[in-house]
């Protein structure tokens, strides 16, 4: 994704191949400090740190995620910042999560392509489920994830 528009209220975000947007509002909430002390090593302040986490999870490049948040930082910075994130957020995480894999593999049939979608449990490795589309955006990946639940 990238981005499309810059208002003062709101960030609009644009897919380059399927034209799909997302707005991410500019406004945070006031700062509400965090008794955790992984924090306190970051160099910006926690609400920057978990706005740009909360953009790369919605499928936000790493330099459109650095124009948007107005501050001097390289992308390579916000990528270490998900890391550790996500390092801590996954303690978060209930033991008994239902975790799956997706995946799309190409079809040719009669000289058409066709795209294949799974969902494969992560331990079993059994396909949970799957779905058979022409196209190859995210309309097929919410259609799959409406099988499985």
């Amino acid at each position: 994704m990238q981005i499309h528009k810059v208002k003062k209220a709101f960030v609009k975000f644009r897919c380059r191949s399927c034209h799909t947007r997302d707005e991410i509002p500019t406004n945070l909430p006031q700062f509400v400090p965090l008794p955790f002390d992984s924090f306190k090593f970051f160099r910006f302040p926690i609400f920057i740190v978990l706005k740009a986490f909360v953009l790369y999870f919605k499928a936000v490049s790493l330099r459109s995620i650095r124009d948007s948040l107005n501050i001097k930082v390289s992308h390579v910075a916000i990528y270490k910042w998900i890391l550790k994130l996500s390092c801590f957020f996954s303690i978060l995480v209930p033991v008994d999560a239902f975790k799956v894999h997706g995946d799309e593999t190409v079809v040719l049939f009669k000289s058409k392509k066709y795209y294949v979608w799974f969902l494969v449990d992560h331990e079993t490795n059994l396909i949970v489920a799957w779905h058979v589309s022409k196209y190859r955006d995210m309309g097929q990946v919410k259609i799959l994830l409406e099988v499985l639940w």
